[in-house]
């Protein structure tokens, strides 16, 4: 995180009497990796593979952003297939609309229809997917050749490796081993221990309420 930001909350923020703050992190020592990091690790990637898959949460818009520049750094076209995305990306752009291109602005072409495969077969391509899209994926890579596709999970891997996970959301591992190649490049959305305890430093509140938490975690 920034040092501006913790500039920014010595200077602003006195005198607080509670702060609220989400724990999901506090069990666990891993730091999180900045995006820009994951962008040029993605990148990478899609430059070594033509059909590259990304799957992703609809509701991170900060990882549809790391996607999006990844894609444009790749010099790749980026598609998306769900509804509920596409609606989500609309809403950030919108509220970007002097910034045609500010992070926060997408302009993804919608992969609908089989039809449209014989295009992006022959350019290549970024294509964001949800889970719920399996089925739709599936008939995709079906067509393409397996040694130039490439899925990059870009989601929590316990979902994929914790049994009760699996059990719970089995269609990300399902979505996972469908692929022929597979990496992973994710990281945490939410703030690490180390990070947020420099925030209740910096803020020296009269009380922390630490919510979204496993019921041992502690600061």
């Amino acid at each position: 995180m920034g040092e501006k930001l913790f500039e920014f909350l010595g200077y602003y923020a006195k005198d607080i009497d509670i702060l609220i703050t989400e724990g999901t992190m506090l069990n666990r020592e891993d730091n999180c990796v900045h995006e820009r990091e994951l962008s040029t690790k993605m990148s990478l990637v899609m430059q070594e593979y033509k059909y590259v898959f990304v799957l992703a949460s609809s509701t991170d818009i900060e990882r549809l952003a790391t996607i999006k520049n990844a894609a444009s750094t790749a010099k790749k076209k980026m598609y998306i297939n769900s509804g509920f995305m596409y609606a989500t990306m609309k809403i950030f752009t919108k509220r970007e609309s002097r910034k045609s291109h500010g992070l926060f602005s997408f302009y993804p072409e919608f992969y609908s229809k089989d039809s449209d495969l014989d295009k992006l077969r022959n350019d290549g391509f970024v294509l964001i997917s949800g889970p719920s899209k399996l089925g739709d994926v599936k008939k995709m890579i079906e067509k393409l050749p397996s040694s130039e596709t490439i899925l990059i999970y870009s989601s929590w891997d316990g979902y994929y490796k914790i049994p009760e996970q699996i059990e719970a959301n089995p269609k990300y591992k399902e979505f996972r081993d469908a692929f022929p190649n597979v990496v992973d490049i994710h990281t945490s959305g939410h703030a690490d221990k180390t990070t947020i305890k420099k925030v209740i430093e910096t803020i020296n509140p009269k009380k922390v309420i630490c919510i979204h938490k496993e019921a041992d975690a502690t600061l």
